[in-house]
């Protein structure tokens, strides 16, 4: 079970990700991590978004991405280490993880870890046929997901597998485009 403070981050990881453009959740977020014992991640966050706001090469851009540079260098491997050491693709934007590029046995793998250092990134998972999407919906990390873009072979199964899955009651965003789902899937949906 959550303590309080678990919920209470949870709660702003599920803002965030329903809210993904919104910085000023991001800055509660800091906030938060800031009156948590976790000054360094909080001043990253603001740096990040201020440095998003500023014209690019322009002397402040600069100074923030310097400062952004150096508390990655300091603090990257707590923050994001799962993801570093995974190898798969991703990105930040607004100081947090927004995107992560995965295959299913990497997320089968590495999920646990990775959901942790990117609680509200949007997952674009890739798989081939309809026994890989049933190896990602038994995944237990699965649950932690908030927002999953499927890209891979659409079969009529994958969307029954996936409107049958228990797991996904946390998402608030499911991209299903790539999959070229058609009236019949949406229906079963």
């Amino acid at each position: 079970a959550l303590n309080a403070d678990q919920c209470e981050e949870a709660g702003l990881w599920d803002d965030m990700a329903s809210r993904p453009r919104d910085d000023a959740i991001r800055l509660i977020y800091a906030d938060w991590l800031e009156d948590h014992g976790q000054p360094e991640h909080a001043t990253y966050l603001r740096r990040a978004l201020e440095r998003d706001q500023a014209v690019t090469s322009s002397s402040a851009w600069q100074a923030l991405q310097y400062e952004c540079d150096d508390l990655l260098r300091k603090h990257g491997d707590v923050w994001h280490g799962g993801l570093r050491q995974c190898n798969y693709r991703w990105e930040l934007a607004g100081g947090l993880v927004e995107r992560v590029q995965i295959d299913v046995e990497g997320f089968v793998r590495w999920g646990a870890r990775l959901v942790r250092e990117a609680p509200i990134a949007e997952w674009h998972l890739q798989y081939v046929g309809w026994s890989e999407l049933r190896r990602f919906v038994a995944c237990d990390a699965l649950s932690q997901v908030r927002r999953l873009v499927l890209e891979g072979d659409f079969l009529g199964e994958a969307v029954q597998i996936l409107s049958a899955c228990k797991r996904i009651t946390n998402l608030r965003s499911l991209d299903l485009a790539e999959l070229g789902l058609r009236q019949a899937g949406l229906r079963t949906l």
